[in-house]
């Protein structure tokens, strides 16, 4: 009888695809990539890609390293529409960890 596979561990670094909406006035995409520095805290880069473009730099810090994580984030837009404009952005969030065997 064959022994049952083990589960790898997530690669380090990843894509990141994220679309935004705003019903009335439109949507923009995040394009980037995703590194784990540690187990628990993961940089992240992105173009913004709409009406108006820009980049995306931020951090997430994952607060229990299980397969069942919930995580803090932190980030700073950049737009770029009549001149650059800078914001801050702030989440609190929940990610289940999956490989490709599924419990």
């Amino acid at each position: 009888m064959a022994e049952p596979a083990r589960p790898r561990p997530r690669s380090r670094f990843g894509a990141l695809v994220f679309g935004n909406f705003d019903v009335p006035h439109g949507g923009a995409a995040l394009v980037g990539a995703t590194a784990d520095i540690t187990s628990r805290l993961a940089v992240r880069a992105a173009a913004i890609l709409g009406p108006h473009f820009g980049a995306y730099a931020g951090a997430t810090f994952a607060i229990l390293p299980h397969r069942y994580r919930p995580y803090v984030s932190a980030g700073v837009p950049l737009f770029i529409s009549n001149g650059a404009r800078v914001g801050v952005r702030g989440a609190l969030g929940f990610e289940y960890e999956i490989d490709r065997q599924l419990p």
